[in-house]
């Protein structure tokens, strides 16, 4: 078995898609849009190879969010007949590794934005600035609490569980017809770039070390955005928008969600908001991970010590979002 990065070669696109096929079956690209996401976009690939044919895949991409930056192992797949033989666990490594710098250049690990368009002309691909708020020191993983094989492979490759377990939720952009929005007293807006709306987010944000000029960074990258709730002159809340574009969707991810006081109104009018953003932008859906309990701790006892986390599932659930699956977030160090 050979562990190699993907070449942007056509036999490997075609090799990576044969994988996707046999595993996900979700992939809406061909091998030309697969070359120019894995060679001009954030996305990186490695490949296994067995018996001269590629037998698994992962796929890795940089974000940079208001609490750092984050190496994202994404997507694992290997062929069912090549199960069983430690095939994951290697190709998470070889990701790892790239992050590292032993498969990237410093360059080709900042991301390139919102990579993929598709104008009636074909192809095209923005270009952006690196993201230099904090250095890049940590991996991690979203894994299904019930995919026992890939939690083996992720933990056999070094990464850590969390105790906490989550709720994936997900938005699929069926029309692009806007929603009537409530004129209601809460506005939603982009952050401004100054350093006074920057300290109200550092404010309402949970944990945060940044500085102000580090928001005001973070917000001026093609692919983040950060959204405020405006009540009665003041923040009252934010979100924080990652545009993302995997090989099988692109969308938006909510990093988080923060209203002040947990306020259903601010969380539902920040969470509208970024629906009609991904519509206007032509996405296919939208996500966004909410703590649920603590491993082993009954899911009422966790609701009643995690009200806000209880009250934005339900706010998202309010706004269209529908619960696709528990996971765990896997973390480890580069």
């Amino acid at each position: 078995m050979l562990i190699r990065p993907f070449d942007g070669s056509r036999r490997d696109a075609e090799g990576l898609l044969a994988v996707e096929r046999g595993t996900f079956a979700e992939s809406p690209y061909n091998a030309d849009e697969v070359i120019h996401l894995l060679t001009n976009g954030e996305q990186r690939a490695w490949l296994a190879i067995l018996e001269g044919e590629v037998a698994g895949f992962v796929t890795a991409f940089l974000t940079c969010t208001l609490h750092g930056r984050n190496w994202e192992v994404d997507l694992v797949a290997v062929q069912p007949v090549s199960q069983g033989q430690g095939m994951a666990t290697e190709l998470i490594k070889a990701a790892v590794e790239g992050a590292g710098g032993h498969s990237l250049s410093r360059s080709q690990i900042a991301p390139a934005g919102f990579a993929i368009q598709r104008p009636s002309g074909g192809l095209q691909i923005r270009h952006e600035q690196k993201c230099d708020l904090l250095s890049l020191d940590k991996a991690r993983a979203l894994v299904a609490t019930d995919n026992l094989a890939s939690q083996r492979a992720f933990t056999k490759a070094g990464f850590i569980p969390e105790e906490t377990i989550y709720d994936l939720l997900l938005y699929e952009i069926r029309g692009f017809v806007p929603r009537p929005l409530d004129s209601g007293p809460v506005t939603v807006r982009d952050l401004a770039l100054s350093a006074e709306e920057a300290g109200a987010v550092l404010r309402l944000g949970e944990g945060l070390t940044l500085r102000p000029d580090d928001v005001l960074n973070l917000a001026s990258r093609k692919a983040n955005e950060i959204l405020v709730a405006v009540r009665r002159g003041q923040i009252a809340g934010f979100a924080e928008l990652l545009y993302v574009e995997t090989l099988l969707y692109r969308g938006i991810w909510l990093e988080s969600v923060i209203a002040q006081g947990a306020d259903r109104e601010i969380q539902a009018a920040l969470i509208s908001e970024a629906v009609e953003r991904a519509k206007r932008k032509g996405l296919d859906e939208i996500g966004c991970l909410v703590r649920t309990r603590r491993r082993g701790m009954a899911e009422g006892a966790e609701k009643a010590k995690n009200m806000e986390n209880h009250l934005l599932r339900e706010a998202l659930i309010g706004q269209g979002c529908g619960v696709v699956n528990e996971y765990y977030i896997y973390r480890r160090g580069l």
